[in-house]
């Protein structure tokens, strides 16, 4: 039988302890937000399409910061159309992103 000493049983709770750390290292750096600022329409003045998302999570972000004149969604007094808006939701749901939604004003 095999005698333990002292300084082998510190070894492996210090070990497992190294262990953990370098999980909870793991796991902190998935919650890292990565982002990029995502106009509300492309440079054509048309909106985005699917695969423009797509490419920004496959490019390693989690997050996107889009901008929203306010003017783009309400054309007159009372008066709205969130189309656009809702179906970019719709795409970042999809791919797991998430939305940090910027409304300004704009004339």
């Amino acid at each position: 039988m095999r005698c333990i000493t002292t300084r082998s049983q510190l070894a492996l709770p210090l070990a497992i302890v190294i262990l953990i750390s370098l999980g909870a290292i793991t796991m902190a750096s998935s919650a890292v937000i990565w982002s990029v600022q995502v106009p509300y329409l492309g440079s054509n003045g048309l909106p985005h399409d699917f695969t423009y998302f797509k490419a920004i999570k496959e490019l390693g972000y989690n997050t996107i910061f889009l901008t929203v004149p306010w003017g783009s969604v309400e054309y007159g007094p009372n008066e709205y159309d969130f189309k656009v808006l809702d179906t970019y939701m719709n795409y970042t749901r999809a791919l797991g992103l998430n939305v940090i939604l910027v409304f300004f004003y704009s004339v």
